[in-house]
């Protein structure tokens, strides 16, 4: 059973893609970066850091954090996350927490 709210949530999301699709959807217009840096501990930063590091061979900075590439948050491999130092069970679930509204609110906009 579905409440009231999850309904009229379903029913907007049904009608901007209805109106989308009338207007016509350009890439351009596409929410692809988030913000997380006000979301995530700096525990969880550092833990990023290494991994963008060692990983993916990329610098990641503090400000860098104000437009994250949202399907490479979506791609990181928790598993080798896990590894660092100060990134637990807890920072884990925050951070997929972030992603999954990110990517909830990206599907809203678009």
């Amino acid at each position: 059973m579905i409440t009231s709210i999850q309904f009229e949530n379903a029913q907007k999301i049904i009608v901007d893609y209805k109106l989308q699709l009338e207007k016509g959807i350009d890439n351009e217009s596409i929410v692809t970066h988030v913000d997380i840096q006000n979301k995530i501990s700096k525990k969880t930063f550092f833990a990023l850091q290494c991994y963008y590091s060692e990983i993916l061979d990329k610098k990641l900075e503090w400000n860098d954090l104000k437009a994250k590439d949202l399907e490479q948050l979506k791609s990181i491999d928790f598993i080798k996350l896990r590894g660092y130092r100060g990134f637990g069970a807890i920072a884990e679930l925050k951070l997929l927490n972030v992603i999954c509204l990110s990517s909830k609110m990206s599907d809203i906009l678009t």
